[in-house]
């Protein structure tokens, strides 16, 4: 028989039994709905408050292969959502962010969609997500056909060298 004994040490404890309760100083943007809804711009705290703009305390984004879009506080740049991530409608990113360059963000229509009747009461919430602006395919210089303008963008984004060799499939 294997006995398990898994002992947690807690440097200062949350409860304790005769006194009162301890109060985070930390807020709880999940339990405080108000800390989600707050006007301005700015860096805020990271809890879900927008503070005075300050660029200079903007975090630099890297790695963007989908470009940078303004922060829900509109002070700072940030990563924009690539194809297929979930998003924010519209100009201000809330919860998911904005899509990236040469994306938009849609309603995600479910596979086989379409076809449904009236009576039916399961009715599928869209979920909206980022998709590409051109579809067109595309062939690349290394010889790799890409979906999409957004695809390419983010092959190129890794391959500075990667050119379009022209649009469409490409020829093998």
């Amino acid at each position: 028989m294997l006995v398990l004994l898994v002992l947690v040490l807690v440097p200062e404890p949350l409860f304790c039994w005769g006194a009162p309760p301890v109060r985070s100083s930390i807020p709880d943007p999940v339990l405080d709905l108000d800390l989600l809804e707050e006007p301005g711009g700015g860096n805020g705290t990271g809890f879900g408050r927008c503070g005075p703009c300050d660029p200079e305390l903007c975090p630099e984004p890297r790695g963007c292969r989908a470009g940078l879009v303004p922060d829900r506080c509109g002070c700072c740049a940030e990563c924009g959502n690539l194809e297929g991530q979930a998003c924010d409608p519209g100009a201000r990113a809330r919860f998911y962010g904005l899509c990236g360059t040469g994306l938009r963000c849609q309603a995600d229509r479910p596979a086989g969609g379409g076809g449904r009747g009236e009576d039916d009461e399961e009715e599928e919430e869209e979920e909206e997500v980022c998709v590409c602006e051109q579809q067109r395919a595309l062939c690349g210089s290394d010889g790799t056909t890409y979906l999409n303008m957004c695809r390419f963008r983010e092959a190129a984004f890794s391959d500075p060298e990667l050119e379009i060799a022209g649009t469409g499939p490409c020829r093998t």
